[in-house]
């Protein structure tokens, strides 16, 4: 079975930060999809502040999540630093650290941000990703994911 990966890329003209914008990401994906998932932050700074920003995203709505680098949580959405080494198949990996991973979740979302820099890594990702045939699709179109 072919891995599927979605590029959320964030615009050069999107005037929130970088967290909210995966906070809507996240969000959109979590109503897509009835799979557990676990966002994969850089470093526990930044799954603090991302945890931080989905209790407060939005006053309407709860985002089930728990940031614990516990891979025994129930919770739907799991923030932590740890690369998953068993993941099963069902699992949506957010990679919300722009290093590339082996996994064995069937789907990866990547969410960049709109840096040069990170951008530069997520080609390489990408290109990493087209080696091994992934089905790979890239959304810049924030109308898709932010309601108006």
């Amino acid at each position: 079975m072919s891995k599927r990966v979605d590029f959320f890329i964030q615009p050069d003209h999107f005037e929130q930060t970088f967290h909210t914008f995966g906070c809507h990401v996240i969000a959109f994906l979590f109503d897509q999809t009835i799979r557990p998932m676990v966002v994969l932050c850089t470093n526990d700074d930044v799954a603090k502040q991302l945890d931080q920003s989905l209790w407060l995203f939005s006053p309407h709505r709860l985002i089930p999540h728990d940031h614990s680098n516990l891979s025994q949580t129930k919770t739907p959405i799991r923030i932590t630093t740890q690369h998953p080494e068993s993941i099963h198949s069902d699992v949506l990996v957010v990679n919300y650290n722009n290093s590339v991973f082996d996994s064995t979740a069937s789907h990866v979302a990547e969410i960049i941000s709109n840096q040069e820099s990170d951008k530069l890594s997520a080609r390489q990702r990408y290109r990493s990703y087209q080696t091994s045939q992934s089905t790979i699709e890239t959304h810049t179109d924030v109308r898709e994911i932010i309601p108006a």
